[in-house]
C-alpha cells in the first residue's frame, strides 16, 4: 500500500509539473503558429469615416488586393463620428491578434491628440504603426459664382469683410489647412464648419459658401467638371490630375504644404513579428501595379513606408498640427 500511495503522490507531481509547463509554453506555442499560419480568418480595417470619402476609396483598393494575396477577407468597415474618435478608441481597445485594424490619417491620428482634451485614444500610446501607404494633398477651391479664380482673388475678395469658407468640422484636416493660408495671405476669413466633408462640398458646390480646402481626390470630379475652381494646390508642385491649377508659392505667396497622409495602425500590444506580416501585406498590395494605377488616377500619392519611419512621422505631425492649433485658437466644438 505504502508503494501504492507513493507511486500515486509522484505520479501527481509528475502530472501538476506538466500542466506548469504546458501552461508556461502553451501561450508561446500559440503565439507563434497565430504568426506563422496568420490570418486564418477575416481581417477587419476600420475607417473612421463614413463611405465615399478619399479614406474608404483608398482602404478598398488595398483591402481588395489583400483580399486576393490572403485567402481570407479584408473587410472595411467604416465607423464615423466624434472626429474619428470612436473608432480609433475601438481598435485601440481591440485584441491585438492582427485582426482589427485602423485605417488612419492625419486627423485622426495627429491632429485630435491636441484638439480634444480626452480623444480616448493616443496615437502613439495605444497604436503601433504598421506603414504609410498613400499622402493626399489638399487644395482649396471655390463656387465658380464667388468671382474667384486665383489666390489675388481671394485676397480681394477677403478685404472686403465679408469672405466665409466651410470645412468638414472643427479641427479637420481642411479647416488647419485653411488657417494655414490664411495666416500666410494675412486675410480674415470666417469659418463655417459642418459635420463631414459631404455636408461641406455639396454646400459650396451650391453656393451657399464660396470657398473650401479639401483633398484633391475629393476635388477632382467637381473640378473637372466645373462645379467648382480650383484655385489653389497646397503641396510643393502641381498634381498630374489637375495641373491648370498652380501652387500657392507659383502665385507670388510663401509656400503652403498641407500633405495628409493614410496609413494603417494596430493596437499597442501587437506582437512584433505580426507588425512585420501585416506591414509586409499592406504594402505588397499597395504597391500592386493596378492598384497603385488607380490610387494615382484618383489622385493619390503612393507612399509606403517602413512601420519606425511612420511612427516618426506620426510623432512630428502631432507636434506640428499642436502648435497649429495653440497659435489659431482652435477649440473643438
Amino acid at each position: 500500500m505504502r508503494t501504492s500511495g507513493s507511486f500515486r503522490r509522484h505520479a501527481s507531481k509528475l502530472h501538476v509539473a506538466a500542466a506548469s509547463l504546458v501552461c508556461a509554453i502553451a501561450p508561446i506555442t500559440a503565439t507563434a503558429q497565430g504568426t506563422d499560419s496568420f490570418p486564418v480568418r477575416p481581417l477587419r480595417v476600420v475607417v473612421p469615416y463614413a463611405p465615399g470619402g478619399s479614406a474608404t476609396l483608398v482602404a478598398r483598393h488595398i483591402a481588395q488586393r489583400m483580399t486576393e494575396n490572403l485567402g481570407h477577407s479584408v473587410i472595411v468597415d467604416n465607423r464615423g463620428g466624434g472626429n474619428g474618435k470612436i473608432a480609433a478608441e475601438a481598435v485601440a481597445r481591440a485584441n491585438p491578434d492582427g485582426y482589427t485594424l485602423l485605417f488612419g490619417e492625419t486627423g485622426v491620428m495627429a491632429i485630435n491628440a491636441s484638439l480634444f482634451d480626452r480623444a480616448g485614444s493616443h496615437p502613439v500610446k495605444d497604436f503601433v504603426a504598421l506603414g504609410q501607404v498613400v499622402t493626399l494633398d489638399n487644395m482649396v477651391v471655390a463656387h465658380p459664382g464667388a468671382g474667384m479664380r486665383n489666390l489675388r482673388d481671394l485676397v480681394a475678395k477677403a478685404s472686403g469683410g465679408s469672405l466665409t469658407y466651410a470645412s468638414a468640422g472643427t479641427g479637420s484636416v481642411g479647416h488647419l489647412a485653411t488657417e494655414l493660408l490664411r495666416s500666410t495671405l494675412k486675410i480674415k476669413a470666417l469659418h463655417v464648419p459642418y459635420k463631414g466633408g459631404g455636408p461641406a462640398i455639396i454646400d459650396v458646390v451650391g453656393g451657399q459658401v464660396p470657398l473650401l480646402a479639401i483633398t484633391v481626390p475629393t476635388a477632382v470630379p467637381f473640378v473637372q467638371t466645373g462645379r467648382l475652381v480650383g484655385l489653389t494646390v497646397l503641396g510643393p508642385r502641381r498634381v498630374a490630375v489637375l495641373p491648370d491649377v498652380p501652387t500657392v508659392e507659383e502665385q507670388g505667396y510663401p509656400s503652403v504644404v498641407v500633405t495628409q497622409w493614410y496609413g494603417y495602425f494596430a493596437p499597442a500590444a501587437t506582437p512584433p513579428r505580426l507588425v512585420e506580416r501585416l506591414h509586409a501585406e499592406i504594402t505588397r498590395a499597395t504597391e500592386a501595379p493596378d492598384v497603385t494605377k488607380a490610387l494615382v488616377a484618383a489622385g493619390s500619392n503612393v507612399a509606403t513606408s517602413r512601420p519606425d519611419v511612420f511612427a516618426k512621422l506620426v510623432r512630428e505631425d502631432v507636434e506640428r498640427w499642436r502648435i497649429v492649433i495653440r497659435d489659431a485658437g482652435i477649440q473643438a466644438n
